[in-house]
């Protein structure tokens, strides 16, 4: 699998990293996989902790990786995280496999490097890995402890709507410990923001704490928009904060988009006029315009943030609105999921649109 196109100059190590994972989920949903297994190891997990300790991570990002973990559907598996990397070593050289050293691991450019050295000393100390690592597998336990309280306040406070928003009932600002309300507000947040991973917790601390200051300002985080009302709070992509590029699909195979949405057509046979011609895209503009006029009042984030799909300029459909347009052949079928429900465990379901 090869990532292709422009490379980051600066953070290359965590875009190849998201560029690996988009790689192969994909790979695994063309093919009906639908569990990952990855070998990270007792190492890692120390060398996690520690770089999350180094950033002031809440029990989170101190409880290091999850063994198992939902990317869109397809879920990644660590099962040897209570495997040393020289035990994982010795049982491949026993079985005579080789494997290949990645030049990367030992360049002190990268931070994970530079901590694998110092845990080193940290073993001179009498602070090992291994000792490390349980802490991280305890505190996962005290996080799965937190997340179902997490999901309890979801139940009561939060709705997620088919087409990608959430709305929160404003009593979750007086009702639930400060700890809950952090968790509710990054989940949303991930979920809604197509993240890979939730904003940082300072981030979160510091919006909980200006919606509970000013409970009618709108704000902005991790990719969206959270506007407060008098008996609810929503949270909806942010329009134009970071544009979204159309993509171009292909008949019969479906692709995560915006990090929020699994999309997809199928030409029902017709591909050989639709392949390479149909693109997804936000609803906007001259878009927008021709869906109006079925009567939709939708406020700007909210519209901008559905899924619309083209044939070069002309619009096509919008599932969420049910909007079809007349020259599209009655055998094509359109399709766009929202596949960031399990970051929102608990939330209840909601398939209509709110007007504002």
């Amino acid at each position: 699998l090869v990532w292709h196109g422009d490379k980051p100059k600066s953070g290359l190590a965590a875009h190849a990293r998201a560029a690996r994972y988009d790689l192969m989920t994909q790979w695994c949903r063309e093919h009906g996989a639908k569990r990952l297994f990855v070998a990270h190891t007792l190492d890692d997990q120390a060398e996690t902790l520690v770089m999350r300790l180094a950033r002031g991570s809440g029990v989170d990002g101190l409880s290091a990786m999850a063994p198992e973990t939902d990317l869109g559907g397809v879920f990644l598996v660590r099962p040897f995280l209570d495997v040393s990397r020289t035990q994982l070593k010795d049982h491949l050289t026993g079985l005579g496999q080789s494997w290949i050293d990645d030049p990367s691991n030992a360049d002190e450019a990268y931070e994970r490097v530079r901590i694998r050295k110092a845990l080193i000393e940290f073993e001179a100390l009498g602070v090992s890995t291994r000792q490390i690592a349980t802490s991280a597998r305890r505190l996962q336990r005290a996080r799965r402890a937190l997340e179902a309280m997490t999901a309890g306040a979801m139940e009561r406070h939060v709705d997620v709507h088919a087409a990608g928003y959430c709305t929160l009932a404003a009593d979750l600002l007086s009702s639930e410990p400060e700890e809950v309300m952090v968790r509710v507000l990054g989940r949303c947040l991930t979920a809604v923001g197509g993240l890979s991973y939730p904003p940082r917790q300072a981030a979160l601390e510091d919006l909980l704490g200006r919606l509970l200051e000013n409970g009618r300002q709108a704000h902005t985080l991790g990719g969206c928009a959270i506007v407060p009302g008098a008996a609810r709070i929503e949270i909806v992509r942010e329009p134009g904060r970071a544009p979204v590029e159309p993509l171009r699909l292909t008949s019969g195979r479906d692709v995560v988009w915006d990090g929020r949405f699994l999309v997809g057509y199928d030409a029902a046979g017709r591909g050989e006029r639709e392949d390479g011609t149909i693109t997804v895209r936000p609803l906007c503009g001259t878009g927008w315009d021709k869906v109006r006029q079925m009567g939709h009042v939708l406020g700007k984030s909210q519209r901008e943030g559905l899924v619309s799909f083209w044939r070069q300029d002309d619009l096509l459909a919008v599932p969420h609105l049910a909007f079809r347009d007349a020259s599209v052949d009655p055998a094509v079928k359109f399709t766009a999921e929202f596949c960031n429900f399990s970051l929102l465990d608990g939330a209840r379901v909601v398939s209509g649109l709110d007007s504002p």
